[in-house]
């Protein structure tokens, strides 16, 4: 008995290559995504809370709050702090400012550990990481511009861990 061949449906594709091809490019992207960096910020979710309190003194939080927006940087306190009745404005680049600034109030408020930052959309995200590392780390003599800023180094304790400003850093929703 003879086989009829339907010569409308064309000949049967070799596919065999092709997936050879896909066998060996498949071990190629496996390897290719272990070389990627992934940049991780550690940051803490916005704590909301109601008749708790976050520190266990008495004193009421300072509730430290700083916005990046276009035209600079406004730096804020909730607690009975200086920076509550006058909000410091700053311009964009003036981290040394800023740092002076989280400096006097953590000198007034030693316990108080948290900031909330927030940005308008569209900033840059080198700033916004830049007022996150200010925030964070305690330096070594005066800040009074960006060159002392860079050239700081970090205050260390006893143990040789470095000494930390705000280290609690928490995204907020602009205002």
């Amino acid at each position: 008995m003879r086989r009829q061949v339907d010569l409308a449906a064309g000949p049967d594709l070799d596919l065999v290559p092709l997936l050879n091809i896909v066998v060996c490019l498949v071990p190629l992207v496996l390897l290719g995504t272990t070389l990627i960096k992934v940049g991780i910020i550690e940051t803490e979710a916005p704590r909301f809370c109601q008749g708790c309190s976050i520190n266990p003194s008495d004193s009421p939080p300072l509730g430290l709050k700083i916005h990046l927006g276009q035209s600079g940087m406004v730096v804020a306190a909730q607690g009975e702090d200086r920076l509550r009745d006058t909000p410091v404005h700053l311009a964009t680049e003036d981290f040394a400012g800023l740092y002076r600034l989280l400096d006097e109030a953590k000198a007034r408020h030693p316990d108080e550990t948290l900031v909330q930052v927030s940005a308008d959309p569209g900033m840059p995200y080198r700033a916004l990481v830049r007022v996150m590392d200010v925030t964070r780390n305690r330096l070594s003599g005066s800040v009074t511009d960006a060159t002392d800023l860079a050239s700081a180094d970090r205050l260390l304790d006893d143990r040789g861990r470095p000494l930390l400003l705000f280290p609690d850093v928490v995204f907020a929703t602009a205002p």
